[in-house]
């Protein structure tokens, strides 16, 4: 049996673009999510409403109580971002993914809080 469909990983923010239909300024959006003025964000709002005023090609996604907020074009590098975080900001979301530990601060400095 032959079969003709087309097949996207579904595995980073922008193809979420091209899993189902975006309003009419190119905006996707899961979750209450307001746009006005806005074009060709993606929006995953599990916690509360998002408000998008005069924006553009952003990422945001607000879920477990973190917002991340990025372009279009830097969502692709989601996982270098990660690695910089300060531990236990994200709880054990990066552990589950495979992520190791923040890299050398020497060699990649972090910016931490004082405690």
């Amino acid at each position: 049996m032959t079969a003709d469909f087309r097949w996207d990983d579904l595995g980073s923010w922008e193809s979420l673009t091209r899993s189902r239909p975006v309003d009419p300024d190119g905006n996707w959006t899961v979750g209450s999510t307001y746009s006005v003025d806005s074009r060709d964000s993606v929006v995953w709002a599990e916690e509360g409403p998002v408000v998008l005023f005069g924006v553009e090609n952003l990422v945001i996604a607000r879920s477990g109580g973190i917002t991340l907020v990025t372009t279009r074009e830097q969502s692709a590098h989601l996982k270098d971002l990660l690695r910089r975080l300060p531990p236990g900001l994200m709880g054990d979301t990066a552990a589950r993914q495979g992520i190791p530990a923040p890299v050398d601060e020497e060699r990649d400095p972090v910016r931490r809080p004082e405690s």
